[in-house]
């Protein structure tokens, strides 16, 4: 008999090194035109984008004021939806843009990835987001905010949120430091000792019973921002089909596609959980037999550092553990007892 536990469900809090993506694009002739650079936020948990590589898109809005944020509501007068692409030579845009020469006057900046146009209400901006159904074409929803630049001090005030202290010197380049809003869901195996005779081959992985959209809306001070979910949470994702790796021994092996989450509560509904089935394979050798094993979890009622929520900015791996219980035999002779005579008709 074959058995299957979900051994835990590792909340990867951990800091993940993240590269950078610093190369900058040097200031034009006059020193006044806005350019831009990024940077994958190290202190990221959830690591999937880690660097922005060529042609990718980022949406850009931008607020001018006079003197600080405080009793402003954030409205893109100065950018709005502006699309900057990266080019061998740094991220470029259309509409250009200059530092203004009021001493007084002051910039803030939200950015997105992919390129999403948020809808602004009342200095809130709201970014609308759908997990693609395919594992393998899922994107990393990552937002920057800078509040409070000008052009002596081009990265302003606060970076997501964050009190910049000491402020910066001035640099050329607005630098825009992003970070995830997405939870990273990831799955891995292990036997639990090594089984001469036996191979153990996970096939498949699929979760079903997650919600699969959400408005992710910045905070009013343009940091950290929280989720609202949409539609219903009916969805499934296959992280793994038709999986050909074999789980050796207790080393533990990621398995399928990671997936990029919304951050949200899952479903302890006896009617429709939110479970991860997974189906593996018991290969044996002498004679060649292949046995289909196929277990569900609810993944609510695993071990999360955090409840039964997925959180955003962090990575959760959840690890099979498979165990395989040897057939074992025993035996004893029973007396016969009494022989009991009968006879039989022939007809």
């Amino acid at each position: 008999m074959e058995k299957i536990f979900l051994l835990t469900a590792c909340v990867a809090a951990m800091m993940c090194s993240c590269a950078s993506d610093n190369e900058n694009v040097n200031a034009i002739e006059n020193g006044d035109k806005l350019t831009f650079s990024t940077y994958v936020d190290m202190n990221s948990k959830a690591l999937d984008k880690s660097t922005f590589t060529l042609n990718d898109v980022l949406c850009i809005n931008a607020f001018q004021y006079s003197g600080s944020t405080v009793g402003q509501q954030f409205t893109n007068n100065f950018m709005q939806n502006e699309e900057l692409t990266k080019t061998s030579t740094g991220w470029t845009y259309v509409n250009s843009k200059f530092w203004p020469m009021n001493a007084n006057d002051r910039i803030s900046f939200v950015a997105s990835y992919p390129n999403i146009a948020p809808s602004i209400s009342e200095g809130i901006c709201t970014f609308d987001f759908s997990v693609n159904a395919n594992a393998t074409a899922q994107q990393d929803l990552m937002w920057s905010t800078i509040t409070d630049a000008h052009r002596n001090d081009r990265n302003g005030s606060h970076q997501n949120g964050i009190l910049e202290s000491p402020a910066t010197s001035p640099l050329n380049d607005v630098v825009l430091h992003f970070r995830h809003a997405l939870s990273k869901v990831v799955f891995s195996a292990k036997a639990a000792t090594y089984y001469s005779g036996a191979t153990i081959t996970i096939t498949d992985i699929e979760v079903k019973n997650l919600y699969g959209s959400g408005k992710y809306s910045l905070s009013d001070m343009l940091g950290k921002g929280s989720w609202v979910m949409s539609g219903e949470q009916n969805c499934s994702y296959i992280p793994l089909s038709g999986g050909t790796t074999t789980v050796i021994d207790t080393y533990t092996r990621t398995f399928g596609t990671s997936l990029l989450m919304v951050p949200q509560v899952l479903s302890t509904s006896a009617e429709n959980p939110s479970t991860v089935t997974i189906k593996y394979t018991v290969n044996y050798t002498n004679p060649s037999k292949v046995v289909n094993e196929e277990r569900t979890f609810n993944l609510a009622t695993s071990v999360l550092k955090d409840g039964n929520t997925w959180e955003q900015d962090k990575i959760y791996n959840y690890i099979f553990n498979i165990t395989l219980d040897m057939i074992t035999f025993d035996a004893d002779v029973s007396d016969w007892g009494e022989s009991v005579s009968g006879g039989i008709s022939v007809m």
